[in-house]
């Protein structure tokens, strides 16, 4: 189940394993160890779900929080 969050709500997930749903149909997956007040995420061991079903490991990332859709946890 899909959950948005705003700014405020991040704490939750910190070092959570999370999935990121981007513009552009693009979902990039890791664990969430830092954000700042305009969302903007820094992902740890982290890769991108693609539209074929592959998987493109890209390490650390900071993501750019005006281009996040919603943000999943996928930690039971």
């Amino acid at each position: 189940m899909s959950k948005t969050v705003n700014s405020a709500d991040l704490r939750n997930f910190m070092d959570k394993r999370v999935s990121v749903k981007l513009n552009g149909d693009r979902f990039i997956t890791g664990i969430i160890r830092g954000y700042d007040q305009f969302m903007n995420l820094t992902l740890t061991e982290s890769f991108e779900d693609l539209l074929d079903g592959s998987k493109v490991s890209l390490g650390t990332v900071v993501v750019r929080g005006n281009g996040i859709i919603s943000i999943e946890s996928l930690n039971a």
